[in-house]
């Protein structure tokens, strides 16, 4: 137990120190971060946006991905085949 509790805090301090020398700030809430991109210069601000919606794209690609392979997204080919069948069908833009 004793060896479990030193290997703990050995690797909280190694963390603390390589955030230091890395001078990363540690921020561990959602409160936190908000706070640190408040004090962003504009500059900064614009490039943490745009991470942000590249980073949005690639989940929403990878989710649209995951539920076209799984057969999730499979009504809407029955419906643009129902429609076209039907005469409804619109073509795309």
């Amino acid at each position: 137990m004793l060896r479990l509790a030193h290997s703990a805090v050995r690797e909280k301090t190694e963390l603390r120190l390589k955030q230091r020398r890395d001078n990363i700030p540690t921020m561990s809430t959602v409160q936190e971060i908000e706070k640190a991109i408040e004090h962003l210069p504009a500059d900064e601000f614009f490039k943490l946006g745009k991470w942000f919606d590249d980073q949005r794209e690639r989940v929403w690609d990878e989710r649209i991905a995951r539920d076209a392979q799984s057969g999730r997204l499979d009504f809407l080919i029955e419906e643009a085949r129902a429609a076209r069948k039907s005469g409804t069908l619109r073509p795309f833009p």
